[in-house]
């Protein structure tokens, strides 16, 4: 949760997986990305891919504005790829 004077900034939520993909490597999946202002979003992609990656996370995958153009070239500025099931970045 990201806040300032007035409160609640935004929120994201982080959950680390395991499963039978890259050889068992943990992997993030980062969603519920809310947020007032576009510096406040990219502050919490910014925690979540510290903190995957600080959990031993290999990839993080990103639920977020499959459908919106403007948010495509924004994730991309971050490192994450634009694929048929969402957004990745290999950490």
């Amino acid at each position: 949760m990201a806040e300032d004077d007035d409160g609640v900034a935004g929120t994201a939520q982080l959950t680390v997986l395991r499963g039978l993909a890259w050889d068992g490597a943990p992997r993030g999946l980062l969603e519920g990305i809310r947020a007032v202002r576009r510096g406040v979003t990219s502050a919490l992609l910014t925690w979540g891919i510290d903190e995957a990656r600080r959990r031993g996370c290999k990839r993080i995958h990103l639920d977020s504005g499959l459908n919106r153009g403007d948010l495509r070239d924004f994730y991309a500025r971050l490192g994450f790829e634009y694929g048929y099931q969402g957004f990745t970045r290999v950490l």
